[in-house]
């Protein structure tokens, strides 16, 4: 049987990544062995579809996004360190052969509502069936992992899935708020606090935006300048309101934060301390990673994707890739709140999670009858 590609397998695909990370979960394997290798065979299968076409058009308005994509190729290429640490080249160049097959291949893409309802009960099956799984737990505060190996990468994908979700459902509101809070539930025993936060908000944010009450550009200029500078901040926090986040702790302390403030530190240090070169175009592809394996010892990231980028990109990468993700955002209100949860995410070292970065992108062509969030209507 022939398999053809198009528009319902590369959905399929995508979100059925996180499926295949909790059947090797499942069975006690280190689950994110299989991302390149899974992500890059969409690749080359994107890449001979574009080689097919005799022609290719790409109309004015997607322009621009293309060769912001392209950019980041060139960037991320530049920044070359190591094939070991060449991951965010994978990263580019899928996104750029993505954005391609969607502007001149499939034109009018519409996102499947049965599919992304389909995968929605799948992952509350998996959700359910693994909180009886030993090691789907963290020891601290026995937080709930889920069946992607890691909670704040579980806690993640459900919830970009619930957002097409509810974008695209023609179900009954109770459903959906009914799914909303199943969501939440998981999330919740996930123990990953910036995801609770954004859930919360969720019904507000998308009630306003529908009302027009809120502009996209300024909704999406707010979450990105507040995440980026509230870190150096978040010291003051602890000091002053330390009920606000020791949440997962019983001695009264966050030992999560005092970590990864250390960790904001070092590689902040390190970018200031570079030449004028190295601040504007980079150090190269995980070098802020290997700074902190140096530093602590442990492959643990910085945990903070927005210094990251800025000392491995530089503030020219920095600033293409953020110019990319802002015309991304403002395609419609789903792929706003897409952009939204990724950022969010940054701080969990999310910055290059292909699944989400294919869903914001594939979100930002969707033609559909998209008329905004649904939960809070």
């Amino acid at each position: 049987m022939k398999i053809k590609f198009g528009n319902r397998l590369l959905l399929s695909s995508i979100l059925g990544y996180p499926v295949l990370l909790g059947a090797i979960f499942f069975f006690d394997l280190e689950p994110f062995r299989v991302t390149a290798p899974y992500f890059f065979i969409i690749l080359v299968f994107l890449s001979i579809k574009a080689m097919k076409q005799k022609k290719l058009m790409v109309s004015r308005q997607d322009l621009p996004n293309l060769l912001l994509t392209l950019l980041v190729i060139l960037v991320s290429a530049a920044n070359f360190s190591s094939v070991r640490y060449s991951f965010p080249i994978l990263f580019a160049t899928y996104s750029f052969f993505l954005f391609l097959y969607l502007t001149t291949i499939e034109s009018g893409f519409i996102l499947k509502n049965k599919i992304v309802r389909r995968y929605l009960v799948i992952y509350f099956v998996f959700s359910v069936m693994f909180l009886f799984v030993s090691h789907a737990y963290m020891e601290v505060g026995e937080r709930y992992i889920g069946f992607t190996g890691s909670p704040t990468t579980f806690s993640g994908l459900l919830v970009a899935l619930f957002i097409l979700f509810d974008t695209l459902s023609d179900q009954k509101r109770w459903i959906r708020i009914l799914m909303f809070l199943f969501v939440f539930l998981f999330v919740a025993l996930s123990k990953t606090r910036l995801v609770m936060i954004f859930l919360i908000g969720y019904p507000f944010l998308t009630y306003f935006i529908n009302k027009k009450a809120l502009n996209k550009g300024g909704v999406f200029m707010v979450f990105f300048l507040t995440l980026f500078f509230v870190y150096s901040l978040y010291g003051l926090v602890v000091e002053k309101y330390p009920e606000l986040i020791t949440l997962r702790y019983k001695d009264a302390r966050d030992a999560s934060f005092g970590l990864r403030y250390r960790l904001y530190e070092i590689v902040e240090e390190n970018f200031v301390s570079g030449n004028k070169w190295e601040m504007l175009f980079g150090k190269g592809n995980e070098y802020s990673r290997n700074l902190i394996i140096e530093e602590i010892g442990l492959d643990i990231f910085p945990h903070n994707d927005f210094i990251r980028l800025i000392n491995d990109w530089g503030i020219v990468g920095g600033g293409v890739f953020f110019v990319l993700l802002y015309r991304l955002a403002l395609k419609n209100i789903t792929s706003l709140l897409i952009a939204l949860l990724y950022i969010v995410l940054w701080y969990s070292n999310m910055i290059f999670n292909l699944y989400l970065f294919s869903i914001l992108i594939i979100s930002s062509f969707h033609h559909g009858n998209m008329g905004g969030a649904r939960l809070s209507k």
